[in-house]
């Protein structure tokens, strides 16, 4: 029947009589490899475990690594592709994590931008307060940073103004 699969290859290599150039065998496995040999056990057996193992009581949270994971979760391809921050707006996106914490303006760009974002993404088609909010506090930073003359010509200060116009959008 044209057009589907088979396991015999296709009518080019079945007239040239080609075989097959992949086999599935049958692989079995050999116990001693699974177990170990009684040299080694004996020597496990001297080892003494150690006492205690001690675990963090909750992962390491502040606002930076918060903001960070936020962000990374906003640019990774798991969101709908219709919702994708990269896909639309530029790949540059994904070099923007490494710079976060460097300076205000763009922490603060990327607050407003995550946040925007989430509202977004559950169908907020009109900005929130909160949305407002954090979006008017980066831009107050932002405009402090252009007042210093070393930040204005800095890389961070060009991401927040590009953070910040894409969360107008």
């Amino acid at each position: 029947m044209p057009g589907v699969p088979s396991g015999r290859g296709c009518d080019a290599c079945r007239k040239q009589k080609k075989k097959r150039r992949y086999k599935f065998k049958n692989e079995t496995v050999d116990p001693a490899l699974v177990q170990p040999p009684a040299s080694a056990s004996r020597s496990l057996a001297r080892v003494s475990p150690p006492e205690t193992v001690v675990e963090p009581s909750r992962t390491p949270n502040n606002r930076l690594s918060s903001l960070t994971a936020a962000f990374i979760h906003s640019i990774s391809q798991q969101v709908d592709i219709k919702f994708q921050l990269p896909w639309n707006f530029g790949g540059f996106l994904h070099c923007v994590p490494p710079r976060l914490g460097r300076s205000e303006a763009l922490d603060a760009a990327i607050d407003s931008l995550v946040t925007a974002h989430k509202h977004y993404c559950v169908g907020g088609f009109a900005p929130n307060e909160l949305t407002l909010t954090k979006y008017s506090r980066a831009l107050a930073v932002l405009r402090h940073d252009l007042d210093d003359v070393a930040k204005a010509r800095s890389s961070e200060s060009l991401c927040a103004v590009l953070v910040i116009s894409i969360a107008q959008v």
